[in-house]
């Protein structure tokens, strides 16, 4: 049964757990701030907030305002909510929010400046589309949305990834990555953790399985040869592993994505670690499997 006495009464209980003054801020670390989007009574769409660790460490922190959504949605008359944000490594100045309406898969993508603490006036700004960016550098996105003719897949989302310079069009931005019509998305992470930054290009077959290759701006150059169920994290030269088919907290690898030595960054019970071979940075053959 919905609705009735019993839905009041939990309604009521989880908003005064949502809404208390003392919760603790979930946040996200980007260069030497930690961001949060603090939402309560007065700001049920929220409140895009940073402070410095150091502060974060007071007990009571003060908080820089980035950007009031509630005020954003009133001056714009959007049903706006804040679903994502992007920003370039390094001094993380620049970012990419995704901003949704009603809470719908599909965005609108805005450059915005934490030091002006306003959108760019002529900085990339995308339409209403599913999917997202990644900053390759301060004047070059890559891009993985549905925006534009024959660019979603028969699931709605990306189905390419392009390069999308500053200054241009993102209808005129190149493919470098494209993906079967019905396979479920496309999409793109950089890694800036290494010079030149790697491209690990995803091809989402269905809701549980992905191929993934390593490339570069022109496009994918080498598949990984891993499952396709896994879960991967890369940073610098290693590569962190999640093989879907074990059990929970045992599961987690590392892999070297370098040629020569290496070791294991992680070893808990039966937990190993293999390297990755180096040159095109595929699996030997005798490590094709995570066995």
């Amino acid at each position: 049964m919905f609705g009735g006495a019993a839905l009041e009464r939990d309604r009521g209980a989880l908003t005064s757990i949502y809404d208390r003054p003392d919760n603790i801020p979930y946040v996200s670390r980007r260069g030497g701030y930690l961001y949060n989007l603090w939402k309560d009574a007065n700001n049920p769409r929220g409140v895009w907030l940073r402070t410095s660790l150091e502060e974060f460490r007071m007990p009571k922190p003060s908080w820089e305002v980035l950007l009031d959504i509630d005020q954003l949605a009133i001056s714009e008359g959007q049903d706006w909510l804040l679903k994502a944000t992007a920003s370039l490594a390094g001094d993380h100045r620049r970012m990419i929010l995704s901003l949704s309406r009603g809470g719908s898969d599909a965005v609108t993508l805005r450059e915005f400046d934490t030091g002006a603490k306003t959108f760019v006036s002529d900085g990339f700004v995308l339409q209403e589309a599913k999917g997202g960016v990644e900053w390759l550098d301060r004047d070059t996105l890559v891009l993985s949305s549905s925006h534009g003719q024959g660019m979603a897949t028969t699931s709605g989302y990306a189905r390419t990834v392009r390069l999308w310079r500053r200054g241009t069009q993102a209808d005129q931005a190149p493919v470098i990555f494209e993906i079967a019509a019905d396979h479920v998305g496309a999409g793109c992470d950089v890694d800036h953790t290494v010079a030149p930054p790697r491209m690990w290009f995803v091809d989402g077959v269905d809701a549980f399985n992905f191929a993934r290759w390593l490339g570069d701006e022109s496009g994918a150059t080498t598949r990984i040869n891993l499952p396709s169920n896994i879960w991967m994290l890369p940073h610098r030269d290693w590569l962190a592993i999640k093989d879907g088919r074990e059990a929970p907290g045992d599961g987690l690898r590392g892999r070297f994505l370098r040629a020569g030595g290496g070791r294991p960054w992680l070893r808990p019970g039966q937990q190993r670690a293999r390297r990755l071979r180096g040159a095109g940075l595929s699996v030997p053959e005798e490590q094709d499997r995570l066995a």
